[in-house]
This record gives structure tokens, C-alpha cells and sequence, in this order.
């Protein structure tokens, strides 16, 4: 881990400023220009201006958190990112995934900047998708030694959510409420 505030380094102009809600996210910027720079795990942003860097920090952190919540239960998991108000997994529903947003990452031991890095690019892919107000999230669970990671969405319809994994080509929906894959292709 970094220190919590690194100062001034020496001549090469960076002033870190990893304290606070994003620690242990390294936050700087170079020289007296607005270049800002994140990074953790290998992991770099740049930005031009404070509210993309700001956006950047939220994501790397939120990534940081998903990343230790796969080691803490690699089983399987889920974290909401958007949803108009939503603030938790609704207590009833169906996730379907999105076509696209699927990353597997065999085994995870020592493989944290790997999962870090693709939770990072996850994240930064969903600012791109029209939920229709329905809450996304990012999901996990592992077989076989094979850690995958997904993009999803709720729907509180089973038929709703059968027809967009079909549309996006995804061979299974998961029930919330009974905690099991439903196979498409068996229904």
C-alpha cells in the first residue's frame, strides 16, 4: 500500500493526494498543468479536467471494492452501479446479462491486477448502456477455476428477462429469489 499522503516527489512535479474516500487509489497531477492522473493495480487514467478525474477515482475505487468482494466470495456476487434511485439487488427479479460485457480470468491466485483491470474496464463500458431505468450492475461467480464477470440488468418479469438473454445471446438468466441459474434453453 502507498502512504495515505506522499507530498511533493522530489523534482518530478507530481503531487499525490491518496487520502480520503478513494485511498488506496493514487490521485496526482503533473507539473503545474491540469493533467490528472488515477491509478492502483497497474491501472492508469488520465484526464484533462476535475469532473472526469473525479469520475475516474469513483470507478477505480468502486472497482477496488468489487475486486476484493470476488476474493472475499468468489461463488458468486453482484454489485449495483446504476439504477434511478436503486440502492441495493432488488429482493425479487431476474438478472440477464448484456452481450459484450463478459470477461473470464482463470484462477485467482495472484491474479488480483488482472480482475482489478477488467472490473476497471467494465465499469467504464457501462457509461454506455441505456438501462430503461432498470438497475445494472456488475455480477461474478466462478467455475471450475474460471472466475467470470459480467454486465447485467434486472428485470421483475421472467418472460422479460428470457427474451433480452436471448436477444444477447446469454444461455442463462438468474432467479434472485431462489438463488439458481434458469437455462434458457430448457425453457
Amino acid at each position: 500500500m502507498r502512504a495515505a499522503h506522499n507530498g511533493f516527489v522530489g523534482q518530478s512535479g507530481v503531487q499525490a493526494h491518496s487520502a480520503g474516500e478513494y485511498f488506496p487509489v493514487l490521485s496526482y497531477w503533473i507539473g503545474s498543468s491540469d493533467r490528472r492522473v488515477a491509478e492502483f493495480q497497474g491501472v492508469r487514467r488520465e484526464s484533462d479536467n476535475r469532473d472526469d478525474h473525479d469520475a475516474d477515482l469513483r470507478r477505480m475505487k468502486r472497482a477496488e471494492r468489487i475486486a476484493d468482494a470476488i476474493y472475499a466470495d468468489p461463488s458468486g456476487g453482484s454489485d449495483l452501479i446504476d439504477g434511478d434511485g436503486w440502492t441495493g439487488l432488488p429482493a425479487h427479479g431476474y438478472c440477464a446479462a448484456y452481450a459484450g460485457y463478459e470477461r473470464r480470468i482463470k484462477g485467482l491466485n495472484g491474479a488480483y491486477g488482472t480482475v482489478y483491470a477488467a472490473i476497471v474496464e467494465l465499469l467504464e463500458s457501462i457509461d454506455g448502456i441505456d438501462s430503461a431505468g432498470r438497475p445494472i450492475g456488475v455480477g461474478w461467480w466462478t467455475r471450475n477455476g474460471v472466475t467470470y464477470l459480467d454486465v447485467s440488468t434486472v428485470f421483475f418479469d421472467r418472460d422479460e428477462a428470457l427474451g433480452f438473454a436471448e436477444e444477447n445471446d446469454q444461455i442463462a438468466i438468474y432467479d434472485i429469489v431462489n438463488g439458481e441459474d434458469i437455462d434458457i434453453r430448457r425453457v
